[in-house]
C-alpha cells in the first residue's frame, strides 16, 4: 500500500474516518489479489520454501529471509521499495 502512487489521494479520501469503506477495501483486495498474490506465488516456488510447503511448514512466511525476497521480486516487478510510515 505504501508503494502505491496514489498513496497521499486514499490517504485523503479515507484517512480521516474510523470504519472502513468500500472504496478503501476494493483498493487493498485489489494489491492482496493483483500483486501479493503474485508474490506469494513466486515464494512458494522457490527453494527452499518448495520443501516446507510439501511439509506444511509454513512458519518461515515470518522471516525476514521471506519479506526479503518478496521485496526483491516486487522491486523486479513493479520497483516497490520498503517504505515506512510517515
Amino acid at each position: 500500500m505504501l508503494n502505491d502512487h496514489n498513496l497521499d489521494a486514499y490517504a485523503e479520501d479515507f484517512g480521516t474516518r474510523i470504519q472502513f469503506e468500500a472504496g478503501l477495501m476494493q483498493w487493498m483486495a485489489g494489491i492482496a489479489i493483483n500483486r501479493v498474490r503474485i508474490l506469494l506465488s513466486d515464494l512458494v516456488a522457490a527453494e527452499p520454501y518448495r520443501e516446507k510447503i510439501e511439509q506444511q511448514r509454513f512458519d518461515f512466511l515470518r522471516t525476514r529471509a521471506a519479506f526479503d525476497f518478496c521485496m526483491d521480486q516486487a522491486y523486479k516487478r513493479w520497483k516497490w521499495t520498503v517504505a515506512k510510515l510517515k
